[in-house]
């Protein structure tokens, strides 16, 4: 018997082809696979970034609650002063050396990040009186002003007292006015 003419010159065209495509669909897989890995930690930054700016929002809240249960100024922190504020906000500047750790309404909540808080003194606006500059109405705790602070929180991943802002600590800042009635 004689095989048929076609046949003959066919010699694994088919499996050349299916070969080539199997490559193709290879190629398609693993590149799907490098895609959901970029996907992966794109999602974890951003998982990571909401827990940075949660904790460090909680921080900024706690200070603003405390300084506003407050019934006078604040006054320049010591031993004893508690909120206090640790210097006048004269530059953007922030120092988290003498900043207060994070202790929640109850003194005992703890947040997934550290996270810390600290208030710089901005100035006072005073309505009626008898006149003077704002540290002469601050040391006076006059009824009728309003006494103006700058908030600084940070939240940061990991052991230490704080750190520098940037790509290892979240910072945020607020300004709050107490008014002193």
């Amino acid at each position: 018997m004689n095989a048929r003419p076609g046949v003959r010159r066919q010699r694994g065209a088919v499996l050349f082809i299916s070969l080539i495509m199997l490559l193709i669909i290879t190629l398609l897989a693993v590149s799907s696979m490098h895609e959901l890995q970029l996907e992966t930690r794109i999602t974890g930054n951003q998982v990571e970034q909401q827990r940075l700016l949660s904790a460090a929002e909680s921080a900024l809240r706690e200070g603003e609650m405390l300084i506003g249960k407050r019934t006078s100024a604040l006054d320049a922190c010591s031993a004893s002063s508690n909120p206090c504020y640790v210097s006048t906000a004269s530059s953007y500047a922030t120092d988290f050396t003498t900043s207060k750790a994070y202790s929640g309404t109850d003194g005992a909540t703890t947040l997934l990040r550290n996270s810390r808080w600290y208030a710089r003194y901005i100035s006072s606006s005073c309505s009626g009186g008898g006149g003077g500059s704002g540290n002469s109405y601050l040391s006076k705790r006059q009824s009728g002003c309003t006494y103006y602070y700058e908030l600084n929180s940070q939240a940061y991943k990991g052991s230490g007292g704080f750190k520098a802002c940037g790509p290892d600590a979240l910072c945020v800042r607020s300004t709050y006015g107490l008014v002193v009635e």
